[in-house]
């Protein structure tokens, strides 16, 4: 989770630096807050992942985990 939100603030960083001047007349406290909910975002996306609720992957794989691997064959005697 840390190097998650680590790396997000690193990309924040250097976007702040290369890109700060597009933003000139936006309030700090705008700025701000945009970063918290990022790197709050992030985390808890992250943390969510880790205990396999919120990978995309988990959502997708799903149906096919909850089918049987072989088919059933009907047990009807004739």
């Amino acid at each position: 989770m840390w190097m998650a939100v680590a790396i997000t603030a690193v990309i924040f960083a250097v976007g702040n630096i290369l890109f700060g001047h597009f933003e000139e007349r936006t309030p700090k406290w705008k700025r701000v807050t945009k970063v918290v909910l990022v790197l709050t975002s992030v985390g808890i996306i992250s943390e969510s992942s880790w205990t396999g609720m919120g990978t995309c992957t988990g959502c997708a794989d799903a149906p096919w985990r909850s089918r049987s691997p072989v088919p059933r064959q009907n047990s009807v005697q004739a």
